[in-house]
């Protein structure tokens, strides 16, 4: 977007790529940024149409930002306008699912060139992997839809061209770094909640908690889920032999490559069957009831499509029941119905299905869940219960738009947790155990999940790597339980930080080496040095102060961590940490007139509780 004169600019401030750290008041590492625009065209009224409009349709609702000048100081108004920028900044960066929780914070705002723009200084939350350029444009957008949001006449933006730019932002960050899946992004959002540390390392994957603490993952598994274990959940027909030769029920199957051998596969079995893709998941192409050979057909070459390798299944009766295994024990329980709508006693599926869209419709584009169909298969599965497009089901009633629940489709679920037999309990603890998993989602496919499998004729349909986890209102609010069985109390090891050189580098290593002759696996690191035990580690010469800390946070062998604050530069980036448990000055006597040491000092004692040292 070409930017002419008058119009806002942001701009990050340091180097290109620098790490975003921790500053007192962070709970996020931050990253300092620049805001310059003209204040001219911001008036009260539409500064306060603009909130209104985030708080009603985007759901972002407006805070005071700190440090706000009062109401008749000359940079209010426009103090307002950059927490507004944040606001919305703040929702396009949630909408793509970049982990940032936190709005940010005015640092400073005053005129600039004679009064007639302003500069404002703000620490927003790293990029967590989004490059510098789309940080930034991120808040030039947002800055820019804003401004020509609120003042009326020519020059406003419309909602529906507001609608369209933020669409298209979101577009051009889909899959790019920075941005983690949907079950990342609620995971880590629990653990910001909870008050958990936590860093982006590559390719979607998380670290949550410090050096032993720590708790790695992408989605809902993590290092305890082998890599066997996720191949083999990948082939149903392989997990469903595993099962079977473990004693545990899963369905009776046959695998086809051709339609011919479908057919056989079907006349073997017995109608009615199902037929499914060996390798797919999310529910694509799964046919299910199928009665007679006249559908069989164009079932198999549906999955053929998807798979080279084809499941012909015996028909199971029941509901599918996700049951969530996490570190080895249960998490919570779901029956997931297929999409559904409900009756009301006055209107037919067919307009209660229009209702439901038109309300989906109003929402904003990318808030809007999975529209209820009216298709050929919505029209078949409603004729399977009885009933018909033009029908006017009972008030409460549920109708089935679906033959099954799936990511694909959405679904109805309810919170059996309580109500699941401990037979069926166990059996999927050890169908995920049997796979190689400590975290997997086991579909238990039963007429009633308080009854055991063994007495209704249950089956383990599937045995899930990953599962979907925080999606909904359930599964979210077993999140927290989910971080307490994997992140060890706060996630944190103890950190002490000495600051200065060589009076703190000799400090330090007395600290260090005491830990270690008591058996602690401790580390210490400093400007061009960094120990794990006594053992030297060699490591690129050119790291930072920053990525050593950074490097020892990643090892999940440290248990203690020993810094020397030797380099003043840690104030431009701020440290990889939140909280020190101790801050030690020990300045040399040559070094503690220096200004670049002492505001080091300063921000040092904002992070941690503080022994000093240095020469008065």
């Amino acid at each position: 977007m070409k930017r002419s004169p008058g119009e806002p600019i942001a701009k990050l401030l340091g180097p290109p790529d620098s790490p975003g750290g921790y500053r007192p008041g962070d709970r996020q590492q931050s990253r300092l940024m620049r805001l310059q625009f003209d204040a001219r065209h911001i008036d009260g009224q539409g500064l306060e149409r603009v909130a209104h409009w985030l708080n009603e349709r985007c759901a972002l609702h407006w805070a005071v930002p700190p440090r706000l000048p009062p109401a008749e100081h000359p940079s209010a108004l426009p103090a307002r306008f950059v927490g507004l920028v944040l606001l919305l900044a703040h929702g396009i960066r949630q909408w793509a699912r970049n982990p940032a929780f936190e709005p940010g914070r005015l640092l400073f705002i005053g005129p600039i060139r004679g009064g007639m723009r302003h500069e404002a200084r703000v620490a927003v939350p790293g990029g967590y992997g989004l490059p510098d350029h789309r940080l930034e444009s991120i808040y030039q957008h947002a800055a820019l839809m804003v401004l020509r949001g609120q003042p009326s006449g020519e020059s406003g933006l419309t909602e529906a061209s507001i609608i369209d730019r933020i669409s298209t932002i979101l577009s051009a960050l889909r899959g790019r770094p920075g941005v983690v899946s949907a079950t990342s992004f609620q995971v880590l959002n629990a653990a910001w909640q909870s008050g958990l540390p936590f860093m982006g390392l590559a390719g979607g994957i998380s670290q949550i908690g410090w050096g032993q603490r720590a708790f790695r993952s992408d989605r809902s598994n993590g290092s305890d889920d082998g890599a066997i274990g996720a191949l083999v959940s990948q082939d149903k027909a392989l997990t469903a032999e595993l099962l079977t030769r473990a004693g545990l029920p899963a369905p009776v199957h046959r695998v086809v490559t051709t339609l011919d051998e479908a057919r056989t596969a079907a006349r073997v079995l017995g109608f009615p069957i199902v037929i499914k893709p060996a390798n797919r998941d999310r529910g694509e192409g799964v046919t299910t009831r199928i009665d007679t050979p006249g559908p069989l057909d164009a079932a198999f070459r549906e999955a053929r499509q998807l798979s080279k390798r084809v499941l012909v299944e015996r028909q199971i009766e029941g509901v599918c029941h996700r049951i969530f295994i996490a570190r080895g024990q249960l998490l919570y329980v779901v029956r997931r119905d297929p999409q559904s709508i409900f009756g009301d006693g006055r209107h037919s599926i067919h307009s209660l299905i229009e209702h439901a869209n038109a309300l989906e419709a109003a929402r904003l584009p990318w808030m809007r869940g999975e529209p209820y169909p009216a298709d050929e298969l919505a029209v078949q599965t409603v004729f399977e219960q009885g009933l018909d497009m033009a029908s006017i089901p009972a008030a409460g009633r549920r109708v089935a738009l679906r033959p099954i629940e799936s990511t694909r489709w959405g679904g109805v679920d309810t919170d059996l947790t309580a109500h699941i037999h401990p037979d069926n309990t166990r059996a999927a603890i050890e169908a995920a155990r049997l796979i190689g998993l400590s975290n997997a989602g086991v579909d238990l496919i039963t007429t009633d999940i308080s009854v055991p499998w063994y007495q209704n004729g249950g089956v383990i349909n599937e045995v899930n790597f990953a599962p979907a986890l925080g999606l909904a209102d359930i599964s979210r609010s077993h999140l927290p339980e989910f971080l307490r069985r994997h992140v060890a109390q706060d996630g944190r090891i103890p950190i002490h930080m000495f600051v200065g050189r060589e009076q703190a580098a000799r400090q330090a290593d007395q600290r260090h080496q005491a830990l270690c002759a008591h058996g602690a696996r401790a580390g210490l690191t400093r400007t061009g040095l960094t120990r794990v035990g006594l053992h030297a580690l060699p490591q690129r010469p050119e790291m930072s102060l920053f990525d050593r800390i950074h490097a020892c946070l990643m090892r999940t062998d440290i248990e203690d961590l020993t810094i020397v604050a030797d380099d003043p530069s840690i104030l431009e980036s701020g440290l990889p940490v939140d909280r020190l448990d101790t801050v030690q000055v020990a300045f040399d006597e040559t070094l503690s007139a220096d200004v670049q040491w002492q505001a080091l000092a300063r921000m040092m004692r904002k992070l941690g509780p503080v022994r000093t040292d240095a020469p008065h």
